[in-house]
């Protein structure tokens, strides 16, 4: 059973994910990823996408919990837990 990090509120499971451009030949990052099995999308850090210098691959409004609206850019990643 993976453990719950008790960091969060409420816990939640966190595990180290690679993450890596599908296309680019930029090293690979790993950095710890809260896995949120109930989520719409997965996002990753804006560091990261510059990091790895990715290129946008699509763009869509999203809607944060407060209604908020805001176009982001989608970027194709793979990621892998290690």
């Amino acid at each position: 059973m993976i453990p719950y990090d008790n960091s969060f509120s409420p816990p939640a499971i966190v595990l180290p994910v690679t993450v890596t451009g599908v296309i680019q030949t930029h090293p690979d990052i790993t950095a710890q990823g809260l896995i949120d099995t109930g989520a719409d999308i997965t996002a990753i850090p804006a560091s990261l996408q510059e990091k790895l210098d990715l290129y946008p691959f699509s763009r869509l409004q999203m809607e944060d919990a407060r209604g908020v609206k805001e176009v982001v850019y989608t970027y194709e990643v793979m990621l892998v837990h290690r």
